[in-house]
């Protein structure tokens, strides 16, 4: 079944493709949803929300944190999956669209950890891991639309 109305299309919905896909964005709305309920019951120890007290895991630096939940999933995973997952048949719309995002991410995950100044030096990595998994799975979903659509 095929949606006339869109600029674009994506998958077949008997395929498996499909299932993975939107499959893996229930999961990420899911994920959002509980780790709403969490954070408003109980904040991460980060930021303003700091405390010494909680243990989650070893301190690293904080730019390398940074630069491990947000230019590994945002910049490396993204061109891996855009490049080897998505279909090969891309036209100009979908390097624009891998160009918008990676300008973000590289901005994001590279060029703003070396130039922010940081209140604490140091971060737990259970709070690094705590972006860095959902970044992956939301990298993953967008990278594999972004350059699995085909434009009309």
């Amino acid at each position: 079944m095929s949606l006339k109305w869109h600029p674009y299309s994506l998958y077949e919905t008997d395929t498996t493709r499909f299932w993975v896909h939107y499959g893996l964005v229930i999961l990420g709305a899911v994920l959002a949803l509980v780790t709403a309920v969490a954070q408003w019951r109980d904040p991460a120890p980060y930021g303003k929300h700091e405390r010494k007290d909680q243990n989650w895991g070893p301190l690293i630096p904080q730019r390398l944190g940074h630069f491990l939940s947000d230019a590994l999933p945002g910049v490396v995973l993204f061109v891996l999956v855009f490049v080897f997952y998505g279909t090969q048949n891309k036209n100009y719309i979908n390097y624009i669209f891998l160009a918008m995002f990676l300008s973000h991410y590289v901005h994001r995950g590279i060029i703003h950890p070396l130039i922010m100044r940081y209140r604490n030096p140091r971060v737990a990595i259970g709070i690094t891991l705590g972006g860095f998994f959902p970044n992956c799975l939301y990298h993953f979903v967008n990278a594999d639309f972004i350059g699995s659509a085909e434009y009309h």
